[in-house]
C-alpha cells in the first residue's frame, strides 16, 4: 500500500503491484505519506493513523484465469516457501481448473478469498481507478496523467511475464474456464464491470 494526500494505492497480489510500487515510487518521491512495510505489502485496510477520507483508490486488477495461473506458479517457483514440495506442477494446475491456487504453506484458497481482503477499501463509497494489467502501460499513463506526470518510465526490471510449463492458460479449456469463473462469483462480477464484458 502507499499513501498520499491524494490517493491510496493498494497492492492486490500477482497484477503488476510490485512494478506499480516502483513506478509511484519514482514518480511521487517525496510525496508518499506512507508505504507498506516489506512483508505487509498486500494489506487491504487503512494502517492506524491514517485515514481514508475522500482519496480516491488505486488498485491494479487482472483477468481471473491469469491471475490463478502466476499466483500458483509464482508459490511453485519463486517463494521461498517450500509449495514445490508439496504440490508439482500438475497438481496446481488442477487446482486452477476448480478456480483455485495455493496461499503458502498448505492452504487452498479461491480468488474470491483473495479478493475478500479488499472489499471494505473497494465499497468504502470512494473513487476506484482499476490498472488493469493486460492494458497496463495504457492505464498508468492515463492515471499519471492526471497528476501531471509523465512520460513516466514504465518499463522496470520485474518482468510482468515468467516462463510458464504445464501452468499456462493454454492448458485451460472452455468448461475449465467456465467452472473458474463460476467458483469464484465476486471476481467474475467485478471483472465484467472494470472490463466491460
Amino acid at each position: 500500500m502507499i499513501i498520499t494526500d491524494k490517493f491510496v494505492w493498494v497492492h492486490l497480489p500477482k497484477c503488476a503491484g510490485t512494478k506499480t510500487r516502483m513506478v509511484l515510487q519514482k514518480a511521487f518521491r517525496g510525496k508518499i505519506l506512507y508505504q507498506s512495510p516489506i512483508g505487509k505489502e498486500h494489506e487491504g485496510a487503512i494502517p492506524e493513523g491514517f485515514v481514508l477520507g475522500d482519496k480516491e483508490i488505486v488498485i491494479n486488477f487482472r483477468k481471473l484465469p491469469s491471475f490463478l495461473i502466476s499466483k500458483s506458479m509464482h508459490h511453485y517457483r519463486y517463494d521461498a516457501y517450500p509449495t514445490k514440495l508439496i504440490y508439482n506442477e500438475q497438481e496446481l494446475l488442477d487446482l486452477v481448473k476448480q478456480g483455485k491456487t495455493i496461499q503458502p504453506p498448505k492452504q487452498i484458497i479461491t480468488a474470491d478469498l483473495v479478493l475478500n481482503g479488499f472489499t471494505k477499501i473497494l465499497h468504502s463509497g470512494n473513487q476506484v481507478t482499476y490498472i488493469r494489467q493486460e492494458f497496463y502501460e495504457k492505464d498508468m499513463r492515463k492515471f499519471l496523467n492526471r497528476f501531471k506526470i509523465g512520460p513516466a518510465d514504465l518499463k522496470s526490471k520485474h518482468s510482468l511475464r515468467r516462463p510458464y510449463d504445464l501452468l499456462s492458460e493454454d492448458n485451460l479449456n472452455e468448461e475449465d474456464i467456465k467452472n473458474i469463473y463460476e467458483k469464484n462469483p465476486n471476481w467474475s462480477k467485478l471483472e465484467q464491470r472494470i472490463y466491460n464484458e
